[in-house]
């Protein structure tokens, strides 16, 4: 039998298709358009997206290497994110190995290797290859805010609440405006579209802040991790302006049994007032527009969660820390490593590895 690996690109998308499909029980092409499309790619004119493993020429494994612009204050690299890791029923596990491995190499000049929605199993894959880093306190507690009391009580007594994932086809948000004033000459609206050149002038006042490690915000970017599900009514995104400027926004999620995630939040200066109004707003919302019963969040840094657990102030364990990283390029890692281990050096949440997609 002969293995081989070839890269994940538009020649190869229908084999994606196939093995995804296979592995996940449902059609993923939609993501991995999205993932061909990752503007990162293009600006690094790197054609690979990811990697499949073939036997005797059938595509039988599948996993993304999703290449993110990083900042380390203002210096900047590129990282992967690993994501959609699958092969078919029935596969030697020994696939799954081998496709770590591969993305583990650097590719587009990649320093640094990471992954947020690791599973127990992928987890011990990944630590057999050396991949021992993890994310901060923060990955492994969930900090939450229960929107219906009285619904969450009488879930809870029947176990039907505070599962794993399962989205129901049924999330879906009307695309109906909404505007609110907040104290301090702060309007905090839903956003129906991304303002690319807004998001991007945004970004450049938030970089020229920036003190720790973060992933790039550029409007571009923005747009192409929210804009399509945004449109579509699939998650929700709050911006915060003043003066007609954004200085903060946050992104919603639903994650199934009428739970939402903050997927992202941030503002300019790290201003905790924006970030609490944001907050605020979107519990309203939830109440108003949906039949959420709880808003959560975890990751971030240890500064970003202090505040979010103002408006969020409930929290659980988590059974493990999901968030694994691993650098490529030693000088890089003696520069950036005591920002991955301290708290207050980072700013990772969802929306930096591939929870979003």
């Amino acid at each position: 039998m002969v293995t081989e690996i070839r890269p994940f690109t538009e020649k190869t998308f229908e084999d994606a298709v196939s093995v995804t499909t296979a592995a996940y029980g449902h059609d993923m092409s939609n993501l991995l358009r999205k993932i061909l499309n990752n503007p990162i790619r293009r600006i690094c004119s790197f054609d690979s997206a990811g990697d499949i493993v073939y036997q005797d020429g059938c595509p039988m494994g599948f996993q993304a290497a999703i290449l993110r612009r990083l900042y380390f204050g203002k210096m900047s690299f590129v990282g992967t994110v690993g994501s959609t890791l699958g092969i078919r029923q029935g596969t030697s596990p020994a696939l799954l190995y081998l496709l770590m491995k591969k993305t583990l190499e650097p590719r587009a000049g990649s320093k640094l290797f990471y992954a947020n929605t690791a599973n127990v199993k992928s987890m011990k894959l990944n630590r057999m290859l050396g991949v021992d880093g993890r994310g901060g306190e923060s990955w492994e507690r969930c900090l939450f805010a229960i929107i219906r009391p009285f619904k969450l009580a009488a879930l809870c007594c029947r176990h039907k609440i505070l599962r794993q994932y399962s989205i129901r086809k049924d999330d879906i948000i009307p695309l109906m405006p909404m505007s609110v004033k907040t104290s301090g000459g702060m309007i905090i609206e839903r956003a129906l579209d991304i303002e690319v050149r807004q998001f991007s002038d945004f970004w450049a006042q938030c970089l020229a802040f920036n003190r720790g490690l973060m992933s790039s915000r550029t409007g571009e970017e923005v747009d192409w991790m929210y804009g399509e599900n945004m449109r579509a009514g699939k998650c929700v995104m709050l911006v915060a302006r003043r003066d007609g400027s954004i200085v903060g926004y946050a992104v919603l999620r639903p994650i199934g049994d009428q739970r939402w995630r903050l997927m992202d939040v941030i503002s300019k200066k790290d201003d905790g007032q924006i970030i609490r109004g944001l907050l605020s707003v979107a519990k309203k919302f939830l109440h108003r527009n949906t039949d959420a019963i709880t808003l959560e969040s975890r990751g971030f840094s240890s500064s970003a969660m202090t505040v979010i657990s103002k408006e969020l102030p409930f929290q659980r364990k988590i059974g493990h820390n999901s968030f694994l990283w691993k650098f490529t390029d030693e000088e890089m890692m003696s520069k950036v490593r005591e920002s991955m281990t301290r708290e207050t050096g980072w700013f990772f949440g969802p929306y930096d590895g591939d929870a979003c997609l």
